[in-house]
């Protein structure tokens, strides 16, 4: 069976803007006792499918570029616990059909 590793991915948060929901990189620095994103450090990423916070995820043209290995994957956002805040987001990774055909024939 083949095995393959969860890409390493740098800290995400999703921006909300309009109809579109998009995911962004941020660095963030502890200012006065209170941990707040250093301006001009966020980058697009991603968009999510639907402008929802939760679900699929499209990389960008240069992030897919720099993360190859999320080609072979379907990258979902979902909520750990859909109660809670939306701070317990996560990324999930499921084989993309095509890769899992390329799997299984191999097999």
């Amino acid at each position: 069976m083949a095995v393959m590793n969860i890409p390493k991915l740098p800290p995400l948060k999703h921006v909300k803007n309009g109809k579109y929901c998009y995911l962004v990189t941020f660095k963030n620095v502890w200012l006065d006792g209170k941990s707040v994103t250093v301006p001009g450090s966020t980058k697009t990423v991603g968009k999510i499918e639907g402008g929802k916070v939760v679900g699929k995820v499209i990389w960008t043209d240069a992030f897919a570029a720099e993360h190859p290995e999320l080609e072979a994957l379907d990258a979902y956002r979902m909520l750990k616990n859909p109660d809670a805040p939306q701070a317990n987001a996560v990324i999930s990774f499921v084989l993309s059909r095509i890769m899992r055909w390329f799997l299984c024939v191999r097999c």
